[in-house]
């Protein structure tokens, strides 16, 4: 319900935490149940695609039904180039301090 709580809570482990996401993008904001049945359907349609990180159906964190005010999101981590997830973080996070 809060893209910038989830990105940055060091309480439950925000994907800034985890050090292998490299970004967060908004994709909708809207009630509660648009959110849930579309995050469902972007797993549904993603979980083959080599990358796609998703384990649950999606849909969990929101009362099937809701009406408050949600985001749907999606998060993007570094691919491809044969170094580890968070070695690519540290990389990008030293590369951007150089840039300013």
């Amino acid at each position: 319900m809060n893209p910038e709580e989830r990105w940055h809570n060091d309480v439950f482990g925000g994907y800034a935490a985890e050090k292998m996401w490299m970004s967060m993008d908004v994709i909708f904001e809207g009630c509660g149940e648009m959110c849930r049945q579309l995050e469902i359907a972007l797993i549904r349609s993603l979980r083959e695609v080599p990358g796609c990180n998703n384990v649950n159906p999606g849909g969990e964190g929101i009362q099937k039904g809701s009406r408050q005010h949600c985001y749907a999101y999606y998060v993007l981590a570094p691919c491809g180039d044969g170094i580890s997830l968070e070695r690519a973080y540290v990389q990008r996070m030293h590369h951007k301090k150089i840039k300013g």
